[in-house]
C-alpha cells in the first residue's frame, strides 16, 4: 500500500500541489485496481480530467525507459515496486529542481504565492464579496450631448395633460389599466411591446364597459327603489356605459409603429429611442417622454398588476390630495422619521403585518438592524413646495403581494398588509437611502430627469438601481422621498421564484456597498444633468451598470432638452465642511434622540455633523450604532 500512494502521488503530484492547489482526486485505491487489471498497459489520464501531470514529460529519457522495464517486470513484484518507487521519487525530485531553477523562485516569493494560494482557498470556501472597486475606464465622451435649435421640435401626438400614468405590458388589460384610465383628471400612455397582445385596445373598452355596467347593477342595487322597471335600468346601465367608454380619449395607446416612427427623429431624442431595447421592461422609458412632452406635471409610474383600491362607491381611490399645482398641494399627518444610518427599512415603521419585513433592493445584512427602521420624531402637514424643498416621489405601499424580493417570499408567508385607516405617511430623512420601484410611485416634474429606467440588468433591478442613483442627487436638488399607506393591492402576475432570485442576485450582492458608495459620493459639478451623467459613468466604472447605459443616460438628458423639460436647479449645500455641536447637559434624559435629530437635519446641509459632549460610554454606544460621529 505504501508503495502504491507513493505512486500516485508520483504521478499527480506537480508545483502548484505542493503550493496547496493539487487538484487531483485519484486515490491509492483507484490506482490499485487499476494496476490490478492491467499493469503493463498502464495509461494517465490528464489530457481529459485537466487535473494531472505525466511526470514522464519532464524527466530525461532514461527515466521513462526504467518505468518501463520496472512495470513490465512480474517475477518479483516487491522488488520492482521498491524500484519504482526510488524511480518516481527521483523523477519527482528531478521535476521540482528543474522548475525552481527554470524560473529561480526565492523564498520570499513562494511564501507570498503560498499566502495568496491560501486566501484563495479561503475564498472559494467562504465566496467572494463585492468591492466597489472601479474595475474599468469609461472610454467614451464625458460631456452631455448638445440639443439646441439645430434640431426641430417634437412634434406632439395626442392631447396635453398635467396628470399621467404610464404602464408597459405584455398581457391583456386588467383592471389596474382599467382603473387608472377612470381616474378623473388623469391621462394614461400604454406603452406596448412586441409580445402585447393584438387587438388591446379593443379589450380595454370591453373590459371599461363591463366593469362600469358591474358598478351600475351595485348602485341600483343600493339605491332606494323607485318603481322604475328593472329591464329599463338594466338596458340604461348598459347604455350609459358604453356612452362613457365612448368617450374615453384619455387612453394613448403608443403603438409599435409609432415607436419606430420615433427612431427616426432627429438629434439626442430618435438616438434614445433606438437605444432602448425590446423585450425589456425599460420600455417605459418612452412612455415617461410621452407624458413630459404633453404637458406632465406628476406622473404616475405603475405595473398592470399593481391594483388601485376601490371607495365604498366603487370609484378609484384618489391618489393625490386636491389642488391643481404643488403650491396648493399637501400631504396631511407625516411621520417625520429620525435615524442615524444611511440606510433605512420602511416596512416597520409603517407596519407591515409580517415581523422583520423589508422591500425589494433593501441591503440584506441590515434586515435585522433595529437602527435602520427609523425612529418616530414628530407629525406635520407637508406641503408638497415649500421652503425650498419639495416632494420629488410618492411610493405607494401594496397589500396582497406586494414588493419584497424573492428570499422573503421563499422565506416568509403571504399576504401581507400595512395599515390604511389612520395610516400616515413617512417622509424619508434626507441623507438617508431606501428602495422604491416602479410599480406604483408617483414623480413630480422636478424629479422627472430621475425616471430614466437601466436597460442592461435584469427589471428586477433596474427600478432598484434606478432609486438608489436618483436619492444620491434628490438632497442637493432639495427632493424628498415619501412612502404612502396602501392604496393598491398587489396581485402578482406568475413569477418564477427562483427565477426572481436569480435576477435579483445584484440586490443582494451589491445594494449595501451601492449605499455606502452613493453616501460619500460628490460632484464639483453645478447642474443635476452633469451630475446625472457623472454619476451613472462612475456606477459604469465600478460594475453596477453596463456601458450601454452611459450612452442612453447622455441621449436620455438629451432628448429631455430637446422636448423643453428645465431641470431643477441645486440647492446650495456645505460640502468639504465639518459642523460641530456641543452638548453640555448630557445628562438629559432626551439627549440621545436630541443628538439624533440634530445630527440629522444638519446632514441636510453640511458633509460632516459631529456631536460633542459630556457623553457616557452608554451614550457613544447609542450613537455608534446610529452611525452618528461625536
Amino acid at each position: 500500500m505504501l508503495v502504491l500512494l507513493a505512486r500516485t502521488t508520483a504521478k499527480c503530484i506537480r508545483v502548484s500541489d505542493l503550493m496547496g492547489t493539487a487538484n487531483c482526486n485519484r486515490t491509492a485505491k483507484d490506482d490499485m485496481m487499476s494496476n490490478a487489471q492491467n499493469r503493463n498497459e498502464e495509461r494517465f489520464n490528464d489530457t481529459e480530467s485537466g487535473n494531472c501531470e505525466d511526470p514522464t514529460e519532464r524527466t530525461p529519457s532514461r527515466t521513462s525507459s526504467l518505468i518501463s522495464s520496472s512495470s513490465g517486470s512480474s517475477s518479483n513484484n516487491r522488488y520492482s515496486n521498491r524500484k519504482l518507487l526510488l524511480v518516481y521519487v527521483f523523477a519527482v525530485t528531478i521535476s521540482i529542481v528543474n522548475f525552481v531553477y527554470s524560473f529561480q523562485i526565492s523564498d520570499v516569493e513562494v511564501k507570498d504565492t503560498l499566502k495568496t494560494t491560501s486566501a484563495a482557498a479561503a475564498n472559494s470556501a467562504t465566496g467572494t464579496l463585492f468591492t466597489n472597486d472601479v474595475i474599468r475606464t469609461f472610454p467614451g465622451p464625458r460631456g452631455l450631448v448638445r440639443s439646441d435649435e439645430q434640431f426641430p421640435p417634437i412634434a406632439k401626438i395626442t392631447q396635453e395633460c398635467k396628470r399621467w400614468g404610464v404602464v408597459t405590458t405584455i398581457f391583456d388589460p386588467t383592471d389596474a389599466i382599467a382603473r387608472v384610465a377612470n381616474l378623473p383628471s388623469w391621462c394614461l400612455v400604454i406603452v406596448p411591446d412586441t409580445k402585447t397582445p393584438h387587438g388591446y385596445m379593443d379589450k380595454l373598452a370591453k373590459l371599461q364597459q363591463n366593469n362600469l355596467k358591474s358598478s351600475f347593477r351595485k348602485m341600483n342595487e343600493d339605491a332606494t327603489d323607485d318603481g322604475d322597471d328593472d329591464d329599463n335600468d338594466a338596458t340604461d346601465d348598459e347604455a350609459r356605459a358604453e356612452n362613457i367608454v365612448s368617450s374615453l380619449d384619455n387612453v394613448f395607446y403608443f403603438s409599435i409603429e409609432m415607436q419606430q416612427e420615433w427612431e427616426d427623429i432627429e438629434g439626442p431624442f430618435g438616438s434614445f429611442v433606438r437605444s432602448i431595447p425590446w423585450k425589456h421592461f425599460c420600455r417605459k422609458n418612452l412612455g415617461y417622454l410621452i407624458a413630459i412632452l404633453h404637458g406632465a406635471k406628476f406622473i404616475f409610474d405603475f405595473d398592470d398588476d399593481n391594483f388601485i383600491k376601490l371607495d365604498n362607491d366603487g370609484t378609484p381611490m384618489e391618489i393625490l390630495p386636491e389642488g391643481e399645482d404643488m403650491a396648493q398641494m399637501k400631504l396631511d399627518d407625516v411621520t417625520v422619521v429620525m435615524q442615524g444610518p444611511n440606510a433605512f427599512n420602511h416596512h416597520p415603521i409603517m407596519g407591515a403585518s409580517i415581523e422583520d419585513s423589508w422591500a425589494r433592493g433593501f441591503p440584506l445584512a441590515l434586515i435585522l438592524d433595529k437602527h435602520t427602521q427609523g425612529k418616530f420624531a414628530y407629525i406635520a402637514d407637508l406641503p408638497f413646495a415649500a421652503n425650498n424643498k419639495e416632494i420629488g416621489v410618492i411610493q405607494f405601499l401594496a397589500d396582497g403581494n406586494p414588493d419584497i424580493d424573492a428570499i422573503h417570499r421563499i422565506s416568509k408567508p403571504l399576504p401581507m398588509t400595512y395599515p390604511l385607516e389612520k395610516a400616515n405617511s413617512v417622509l424619508v430623512p434626507a441623507h438617508a437611502y431606501s428602495p422604491y420601484n416602479a410599480q406604483a410611485t408617483i414623480h413630480t416634474k422636478n424629479a422627472f430627469w430621475a425616471m430614466l429606467l437601466p436597460s442592461t440588468v435584469p427589471g428586477r433591478v433596474s427600478d432598484i438601481w434606478r432609486s438608489y442613483f436618483a436619492q444620491c442627487i434628490f438632497a442637493d436638488a432639495g427632493l424628498q422621498l415619501i412612502f404612502s399607506p396602501p392604496k393598491i393591492v398587489q396581485e402578482r402576475n406568475e413569477h418564477n421564484y427562483l427565477g426572481d432570485f436569480n435576477a435579483e442576485q445584484d440586490l443582494y450582492d451589491k445594494s449595501g456597498k451601492l449605499i455606502e458608495h452613493l453616501s460619500q459620493w460628490d460632484s464639483d459639478h453645478d447642474t443635476v444633468p452633469e451630475r446625472m451623467l457623472e454619476l451613472w459613468i462612475d456606477m459604469y466604472e465600478r460594475g453596477y451598470i453596463e456601458i450601454d447605459d452611459v450612452y442612453a443616460v447622455q441621449m436620455w438628458l438629451g432628448a429631455l432638452a430637446q422636448v423643453g423639460y428645465e431641470f431643477p436647479p441645486l440647492k446650495r449645500r456645505h460640502r468639504n465642511v465639518a459642523v460641530m455641536g456641543q452638548f453640555n447637559y448630557a445628562d438629559k434624559p432626551s439627549i440621545v434622540r436630541d443628538v439624533i435629530y440634530w445630527t440629522q437635519k444638519n446632514r441636510e446641509r453640511f458633509d460632516t455633523v459631529v456631536a460633542a459632549g459630556p457623553f457616557s460610554r452608554r451614550q457613544m454606544k447609542k450613537f455608534e450604532d446610529n452611525s452618528i460621529i461625536a
